[in-house]
């Protein structure tokens, strides 16, 4: 019963929308790579609706509209046109399937941050948060390698046209032309900021640290853990791959 009324609501709601659909993009990356400071900064332009990670699961077109119903609802901007609506997705559980993926009005951000930074940053805010037996480490490990394993396969799959790379250390240390780079992609007529708007959310979901309460890109501190040498050429490696792979695959 609940399941026909949602449908119910959907398709009223497709009825009633703005006439212009938004596309959607997707943040396509993994844990503590900066896709929250990402999602802000898009966020805060006023042709992009988002309201942070939703950890959705994507399987069919109404989970799609099913996403920008709550984005509008949390917003408060049921019936604002705008030209995209944005979700970040940093885990592979919640990778979109392909038939979603290869559907037209879709655009693609990958977004890599140094192994090192990364598994740092999960450590420091209290490990991987499905570490048991104090694997966690090992745990957080295994999960940037396979991310990035999938981010490389989810790339293969759709347009390239459709996909823009970026990574951490192009965000913080050389935004004014990350950015530009980013309206061209996107197509904006008002251009991204280095500044960017504070949500009722940030700092609460996601990324929970302070540096996302300041408000524009910050360089963070850095507070390395230490990993052995096997954990690091793994880490490297696959880095590298990803890395090499995006770059030769840009568009």
């Amino acid at each position: 019963m609940i399941n026909k009324i949602k449908k119910i609501l959907l398709k009223a709601w497709a009825k009633l929308s703005p006439t212009s659909k938004p596309d959607v993009v997707f943040i396509l990356s993994h844990m503590r790579s900066g896709s929250s400071l990402l999602e802000h900064i898009l966020t805060s332009n006023e042709q992009i609706l988002g309201f942070g990670e939703q950890n959705r699961i994507y399987e069919q077109d109404s989970n799609l509209i099913q996403m920008e119903v709550f984005i509008r609802w949390k917003l408060k901007k049921m019936f604002k046109n705008s030209l995209y609506v944005v979700d970040q997705v940093l885990h592979n559980e919640y990778t979109p399937n392909l038939s979603i993926l290869k559907k037209d009005r879709m655009k693609f951000i990958f977004l890599l941050r140094t192994p090192i930074e990364t598994i740092s940053s999960i450590e420091n805010l209290g490990g991987f948060p499905y570490s048991v037996n104090n694997k966690g480490l090992y745990n957080s490990i295994n999960y940037y390698v396979d991310r990035l394993n999938e981010l490389m396969l989810i790339s293969k799959n759709i347009p390239k046209s459709s996909q823009f790379f970026l990574t951490y250390n192009d965000l913080i240390n050389n935004p004014d032309l990350t950015l530009q780079n980013l309206d061209r992609f996107l197509g904006l007529k008002t251009p991204l900021k280095k500044e960017y708007k504070l949500k009722r959310s940030s700092g609460k979901f996601g990324d929970r640290s302070e540096y996302i309460k300041k408000g524009e890109i910050t360089s963070t501190t850095k507070n390395y853990i230490q990993l052995n040498n096997e954990s690091l050429e793994k880490l490297k490696m696959i880095f590298n791959k990803a890395n090499d792979y995006f770059n030769f695959n840009k568009c």
